[in-house]
């Protein structure tokens, strides 16, 4: 989500998605920076999470981002992304 080096792991957020092409636009909506990942498997095609990850240091943009989301009834924006962006430590 921040633009670093992503481990392995480490801490993220995740959402359910009704159709992988609805996965597929919110995994763009994070552009180069990346730190999102579609979790799609064929033999459970109606279990489709969006995975959002950072590091240990921008745990705070991710808790941003939660908050932002929730607040808009678990819907996401770019808007949002950038939001929680805006708060890393560079």
């Amino acid at each position: 989500m921040t633009g670093r080096e992503l481990p392995n792991g480490g801490p993220n957020i995740s959402g359910f998605v009704g159709f992988k092409e609805s996965g597929e636009r919110v995994v763009a909506m994070f552009g180069e920076l990346g730190g999102a990942w579609l979790d799609y498997r064929e033999y459970e095609p109606t279990w489709i999470q969006v995975k959002i990850l950072c590091c240990k240091e921008q745990v705070h943009c991710l808790e941003k981002l939660h908050e932002l989301t929730r607040a808009a009834g678990k819907k996401i924006t770019p808007e949002m992304i950038a939001e929680a962006r805006a708060l890393r430590k560079v």
